[in-house]
């Protein structure tokens, strides 16, 4: 059952307070801000959702109560690192305890808590860590150390599950509830040993089951999106074409998908848990996308859209049963690992679920050596759009030379690209296949997600292969692909053999359609619980956006769109380009949300000229960085109010090559979560009209900020040369 808009309204609700603990202890004003601080850390109010919390002045800066609360002492209240660390490792052992049944597992699930915290500790920045294991206890950091050691030497999950149970006399001490029976002991070792997988921080698992886009920085606590797997509540967010940091709600989902695990783990069928979930998950995206129109279409999870694209290669491979000509559309304004994907290659230097692997490098049993891959721009040189009938013109040349020469041809249509921009248009498409019938078969690009669930419905209709995300324009956390197979093409694959076990780098046999689990027994049967809580995060991402009635998404993206579009003549350093809109055929519903613009695109000009790529991409860290301490002395308070504001936009695009280099354009990109906010999210306004206007208000800071950066653009890039984090963050 999906969400109606008083689900998502409460949601917001209830995300737009903080928790409130009782205090039974006098604390002074340096112990209150630190807990206050320690509250409005990144999902620490979320977690403690559903759990009572109380201050006191007991000795110990941790006890975890039979009655399901959490006390914490006023001596973890010395520093607000402590104070997070405490109640992290608090809400762990009581989110786990309230799973358990019986003695022996609240044993394990004591052990289970206490390497997640442990693991969460790791997470922390080395001066906080540092803090945390000075105060102590004792047992603390020798529990910590052992887990390290044991992790670099790669150590099993059993023996790892071991040393921890070391420290369990320990945990007698923070928990008053637990068993002292050495028989439940050692049962509760083997039990916790398979409940690992799991008792991790949400926001580590959020990054694993991917490749190396996903790995969070230390130094930075971004990824190389310049994303968070925790929520930054104080970061304006317009970021949707390339990825965003996951929401609060969305991290509550996913920690609430975590914690629905707990049980299986404690009962030990951990896997069929996730088995049976990641069947749910992709149910509910079906349900979501109302996949129920098309007959036969399945759903097909995968960790991105580039994934996607090579188990659409491999089933295209299958079906034609001869060589195949792929043409990808506008590859410079798609993910960049879509050259070598489109060809059945490997993209990246790590694969979700086989390890390191070689770019370039084939997939092992696809048929590459039989694939060979033609690119179609959109734009010209001078970063111009192409004409359409010039576009389409080229397009049925390369068809008719593909046909000619014994290919068959699966040409990608390009619902969005990073900017905007579609092709062809599904009237050269119709007259493609009118003209070679099923020589010809088509896969539509549409990763930017920026495609009415009608629309989506017409091209599975017409047996197109579907590339989706729910992690680019519905604000997932990043990495949540899928492909959407028509039915004409799942009765084909299951005629055929298993698929190639190079695929099984990529997706697990729990990942595909339940039609194809004999086709997908060389498949991995690794559980990737990475994807299921993204996928879950970006399932309520995108409930939030259709509780909200078709009127109020298509007038939300109209507004902001025409009062946008009108304000960025404001600023001198910004030249817009003229916003796009893929247009799919003639005769296309005028007033559907996605026939509006929600990429706007803009170079910036310093008195030196343009930005280049490299320096537009240095001006796209800055805006998501604290500038305010590299501004030089005597600017005023408001530039270095905005020079502190983090902004998280879209990263650059290589638009215009101009004088043998590339010019960057930037870009600003709203997506779900801006109709889902104006509608529901009190915390941003009284009204939709208010909460309208801060959101477009925010869309503007991002503009005056990036005036600040070319005012101060020297001073920025000086100061990168002495600061070895701000170093990293320059021009090259």
């Amino acid at each position: 059952m999906t969400m109606d808009a008083e689900e998502a309204y409460q949601t917001y609700s209830d995300f737009a307070f903080a928790v409130e603990p009782r205090v039974d202890a006098p604390l002074t004003p340096e112990q209150r801000m630190v807990l206050e601080r320690a509250l409005q850390a990144p999902a620490i109010g979320i977690l403690l959702r559903g759990f009572s919390v109380r201050v006191s002045t007991q000795r110990q800066p941790l006890r975890v109560l039979r009655d399901g609360s959490l006390e914490i002492g006023s001596s973890a209240l010395a520093h607000s690192a402590l104070a997070i660390f405490h109640l992290r490792h608090g809400v762990e052992q009581l989110a786990w305890a309230r799973a358990a049944r019986g003695s022996m597992q609240e044993v394990s699930a004591a052990l289970l808590a206490l390497h997640s915290s442990l693991l969460f500790l790791e997470s922390m920045h080395s001066e906080d860590r540092a803090r945390v294991l000075a105060a102590g206890p004792a047992w603390l950091g020798d529990s910590f150390g052992s887990l390290i050691f044991q992790r670099t030497q790669q150590s099993s999950p059993q023996v790892i599950a071991a040393g921890l149970a070391r420290f369990l006399s320990f945990l007698y001490e923070v928990t008053d509830y637990l068993s002292r029976s050495a028989e439940d002991c050692e049962a509760a070792v083997a039990c916790a040993a398979e409940g690992l997988a799991i008792a991790q921080p949400t926001e580590r698992l959020l990054t694993l089951g991917g490749d190396e886009r996903l790995l969070v920085r230390p130094d930075l606590g971004l990824n190389r999106y310049g994303c968070s797997p925790s929520p930054r509540s104080r970061a304006i967010t317009f970021s949707t074409c390339t990825a965003s940091s996951i929401s609060a709600p969305g991290y509550g989902s996913a920690e609430a998908q975590r914690r629905h695990l707990f049980p299986a783990a404690l009962a030990g069928r951990l896997v069929d848990g996730f088995v049976e979930e990641m069947a749910w998950a992709r149910g509910r995206l079906a349900d979501v996308l109302q996949l129920e129109q098309v007959s036969g279409a399945k759903v097909l999870l995968t960790p991105s859209g580039t994934d996607a694209e090579l188990f659409a290669v491999y089933c295209a491979s299958v079906v034609a049963k001869r060589p195949l000509l792929n043409i990808l559309i506008s590859p410079r304004e798609i993910g960049s690992g879509s050259r070598h994907a489109a060809a059945g290659r490997h993209f990246d230097h790590m694969s979700p679920l086989g390890g390191a692997v070689q770019p370039g490098a084939a997939v092992e049993g696809l048929p590459c050596d039989q694939i060979r891959v033609r690119e179609l721009e959109l734009r010209d040189e001078m970063g111009q759009a192409l004409p359409r009938n010039e576009v389409e013109d080229r397009l049925c040349e390369l068809v008719r030379r593909g046909i000619k020469v014994g290919e068959s041809v699966l040409i990608h249509v390009l619902d969005s690209s990073k900017t905007g921009l579609g092709a062809p248009g599904l009237d050269c498409i119709a007259h493609l296949q009118a003209t070679y019938g099923d020589q010809v078969a088509v896969i539509v690009d549409a990763a930017q997600m920026r495609v009415s669930r009608a629309n989506l419905a017409g091209y599975l209709r017409q047996g197109f292969y579907v590339i989706a995300t729910g992690s680019k324009f519905f604000t997932g956390p990043p990495f949540a692909g899928a492909l959407l197979v028509p039915s004409s093409v799942v009765s084909g694959i299951k005629a055929e053999k298993t698929f190639p076990r190079g695929l099984g780098c990529y997706v697990s046999r729990w990942d595909v359609p339940e039609e194809w689990c004999a086709q997908a027994l060389h498949l991995g049967t690794s559980p990737n619980y990475g994807l299921l809580l993204r996928w879950q995060a970006a399932l309520w991402e995108m409930e939030a956006f259709f509780a909200a009635d078709s009127r109020s998404r298509y007038g939300i993206f109209r507004d902001f769109a025409e009062i946008l579009h009108s304000r960025m003549g404001r600023w001198s350093c910004i030249e817009p380009l003229p916003p796009s809109v893929y247009r799919r055929a003639s005769g296309e519903e005028s007033e559907s949300w996605d026939s509006v613009p929600t990429i706007f695109t803009f170079l910036v000009r310093r008195t030196s000229g343009l930005l280049s790529y490299d320096e537009a991409t240095a001006a796209y860290h800055w805006l998501n960085t604290d500038l305010s301490p590299w501004l030089p002395s005597g600017v005023s308070d408001a530039e270095r109010r905005l020079a502190g504001q983090c902004c998280h936009i879209g990263q650059p695009v290589r638009i215009r090559y101009q004088d043998g280099i590339w010019i960057g354009a930037l870009r600003i990109a709203p997506g779900a979560r801006l109709v889902s906010r104006v509608c529901f999210d009190p915390s941003i306004g009284e009204d939709r009209a208010q909460r309208l206007v801060q959101q477009i208000s925010a869309a503007c800071i991002v503009l005056d900020k990036l005036d600040v950066i070319c005012r101060y653009w020297e001073n920025l890039v000086e100061a990168s040369k002495r600061a070895p984090i701000f170093r990293m963050l320059g021009p090259k």
